[in-house]
């Protein structure tokens, strides 16, 4: 019965920072975090929190988003992994070059076509 109890304390603590977080309730979600807990795993989540507390008020805040990094990051892992590896540095450069001027090629065309020559014309020389 005590499994059912600890479970349903984590569950409600979590429920109750996810919204806080939500609602960007900067004294609600320290105050949740100032909580004493018996449960040992209810214990290492509001630590975990407490000890990174400032970055994540930052963040409450924050209108910077990481959604287009990630973006990124995830697709210069594809061209990685499609690869099996490159010999050469910049041809995986190169590559990457290309694959996001030809995606931005729609936005503006002009200025990513003399970007994309210029990488070429580098490419080229070297």
């Amino acid at each position: 019965m005590s499994t059912n109890s600890d479970f349903s304390e984590v569950y409600f603590a979590v429920q109750s920072i996810a919204d806080a977080i939500r609602h960007q309730n900067k004294e609600k979600l320290l105050q949740l975090l100032r909580t004493k807990t018996t449960t040992p795993y209810l214990r290492t989540l509001l630590n975990t929190f407490k000890t990174r507390v400032k970055s994540i008020v930052y963040a409450l805040y924050s209108p910077l988003l990481n959604g287009r990094i990630e973006g990124t990051i995830r697709k210069i892992k594809q061209i990685q992994r499609t690869a099996y590896g490159y010999r050469n540095w910049q041809h995986l450069r190169d590559r990457i070059y290309i694959e996001f001027i030809f995606k931005t090629k729609k936005e503006n065309q002009f200025v990513n076509e003399l970007i994309f020559f210029n990488c070429l014309q580098q490419h080229l020389l070297t």
